[in-house]
């Protein structure tokens, strides 16, 4: 069936690394969800730890990963979205 096949196509994209540029579009779209006023302040606290959390990590993969920075990458990261 035509269903089964695309299925497992996204499977398999799900499955695939992604690529920085995909990593960092998805970011965007990520962050340019729905209007968190909208929504409650619990799922509204875990969304902008999930935006922290990834920014974070984008932060930490431009040192190369170089561990005793993780805190300043949170630190910056907070602060770029406070921005």
């Amino acid at each position: 069936m035509a269903g089964d096949h695309e299925d497992d196509n996204q499977a398999a994209r799900l499955r695939k690394p992604l690529s920085r540029s995909e990593a960092e579009a998805a970011w965007l779209r990520v962050s340019a969800l729905g209007n968190p006023a909208r929504t409650s302040a619990a799922s509204s606290q875990a969304a902008l730890e999930q935006r922290i959390r990834e920014a974070a990590y984008f932060n930490s993969e431009r040192r190369g990963f170089a561990p005793g920075c993780e805190l300043e990458d949170w630190l910056a990261a907070e602060a770029a979205l406070d921005a």
